[in-house]
């Protein structure tokens, strides 16, 4: 089978559902954007167990990241398709969002509570997540756009929303995790 069908070679693709739209249509801007964050979030799923759990020196579950890498999955396809394609697609509820939150709190809580910026630098896995928290931001501008013109499930939302306070909260546990001082914004 070839990868490759031609029928987008006017401008135009299939949203799941079957509905054509052009490639420029707010909503491809939006699941390819949020397919950027996947595979930025895939690698830094790799940097951590490269990197540091082979060290020992940081306690991040990979199995959370790659359960956020599965819900992107599902988050872009919500983003990608008709009202008919989205029958089609698994349900995406709050539990999902509850998850990320669960993680926020469990990261934070051995943390100071910050009344100041933090610049992104110190590790690169600090860094990573920090690139991945902007693509988060960029993803959500992105969906609001289609949102404020096509229905997009509340929950879908609220995830994207909470997925870039799950990255925020991941660089301050890095940075706890090995023990490298949070630099402050300081003008």
């Amino acid at each position: 089978m070839k990868i490759y069908t031609k029928t987008g070679d006017g401008g135009l693709t299939s949203l799941v559902g079957g509905t054509r739209v052009p490639k420029s249509d707010d909503r491809l801007e939006a699941y390819g954007t949020l397919d950027e964050l996947q595979a930025h979030v895939s690698f830094l799923h790799d940097m951590v167990d490269a990197d540091s759990r082979a060290e020992g020196k940081l306690v991040v579950e990979r199995e959370e990241l790659k359960k956020i890498v599965v819900d992107l999955m599902t988050v872009e396809a919500y983003l990608a398709s008709d009202g008919t394609g989205r029958k089609m697609l698994p349900p995406f509820d709050a539990s999902h969002t509850e998850y990320l939150e669960k993680a926020v709190d469990r990261m934070l809580a051995p943390l100071p509570i910050l009344k100041s910026f933090t610049l992104t630098t110190g590790d690169k896995l600090l860094s990573y997540s920090h690139v991945c928290r902007t693509v988060a931001r960029r993803a959500e501008r992105c969906a609001v756009r289609v949102a404020q013109n096509t229905e997009v499930p509340e929950e879908v939302m609220k995830y994207i929303n909470r997925l870039s306070d799950y990255l925020y909260a991941l660089g301050r546990y890095i940075c706890h995790e090995l023990g490298i001082e949070e630099t402050l914004w300081r003008p």
